[in-house]
């Protein structure tokens, strides 16, 4: 625009006359005061749009740098989504097939067997596979609801919401062996999403009671509270068989087996974390072979009015 209004006004000065304005004299200081006055309005406005130049110019690069940026991390996310869906694809195939062949030849020796109590028997351990079937595809389906769903927030009284994550597990095998030592104050709350709480609560106090240590007199799991600036640490300290620690950098990996003998698919932990960052928090474990282990869930605190933990009275009464 520019340009073409420079050569507009170029053409107009060479082929339109002007003798039909009046002339004027002007003296030499008012000629000389008009060149410096249109020199100083030029240099100006060529100053003018040439920082406006720079300045879209540095924008549309810090937009452009912005994007890279953005790419590069959608592209890690891609490659560790890909990477987590082939491993993800294996392992399910693998953990799929392997109780149904199980229980496909039990079955086969059922249709041979004659004998009331190997019949009998052979239905327990049919039971059992499906059983285990079935809490692999639990966990499957917990995983793809963290991943898919989104986070609904809500007022939650953390001390009822462990109460009735307890309760729902009353009956799970070796939870009668297990005391449940709860040490969480009745006014704390947060605002959180109560379904993933209970998933993440869910995991941590199954696995305290499927890996008890069956040589000590007595079996506990310890979870207690405390708030300290903006967030909320709950600690599930147990005295279990605990986690060799040349496993424990990868307790939370996809499908990772922490023990020989571990019992379900390894998905456990790797749903607790994923879905620990889903609402905005992180969870770190302590644990040491025969003495049992620590996991602490760190939790942003924001209270049901509102108001972050450090805005709150520091006099909170904490068990």
């Amino acid at each position: 625009l520019i340009a073409v209004m420079s050569i507009a006004c170029f053409l107009i000065m060479v082929f339109v006359p002007f003798d039909i304005l009046p002339r004027h004299s002007y003296t030499e200081t008012y000629i000389a005061a008009n060149l410096i006055f249109n020199f100083l309005v030029s240099l100006i406005a060529c100053v003018t749009i040439i920082h406006f130049m720079l300045a879209i110019h540095q924008r549309s690069e810090s937009i452009l740098v912005d994007n890279e940026k953005k790419l590069v991390v959608q592209n890690q996310e891609l490659i560790k989504i890909n990477s987590e869906l082939d491993k993800f694809v294996y392992s399910t195939s693998h953990d799929l097939r392997a109780p149904l062949s199980s229980v496909r030849g039990l079955i086969q020796l059922v249709e041979r067997e004659t004998d009331l109590d190997e019949i009998k028997l052979y239905v327990s351990l049919m039971k059992n596979r499906v059983d285990s079937l079935d809490k692999f595809i639990t966990d499957i389906s917990d995983y793809s609801r963290n991943s898919r769903t989104e986070v609904v927030r809500t007022p939650v009284q953390v001390k009822e919401c462990i109460g009735s994550v307890i309760e729902s597990l009353q009956f799970y095998p070796g939870s009668e062996r297990v005391r449940m030592d709860l040490n969480i104050p009745e006014e704390l709350s947060i605002v959180s999403d109560p379904m993933r709480l209970q998933l993440v609560i869910g995991n941590l106090v199954s696995n305290a009671f499927k890996y008890y240590d069956p040589g000590k007199k007595e079996h506990y799991l310890n979870i207690s509270a405390s708030v300290h600036d903006s967030a909320i640490d709950l600690t599930f300290s147990d005295n279990g068989i605990g986690i060799v620690s040349e496993r424990l950098p990868r307790v939370f990996d996809m499908f990772f087996q922490a023990h020989e003998k571990s019992i379900g698919s390894g998905l456990g932990l790797y749903i607790v974390k994923e879905t620990m960052e889903k609402l905005g928090g992180t969870i770190r474990v302590q644990s040491s072979e025969g003495k049992g282990s620590v996991f602490t869930l760190s939790l942003p605190l924001v209270t049901a009015s509102g108001v972050s933990g450090d805005e709150q009275s520091p006099s909170m009464p904490l068990s």
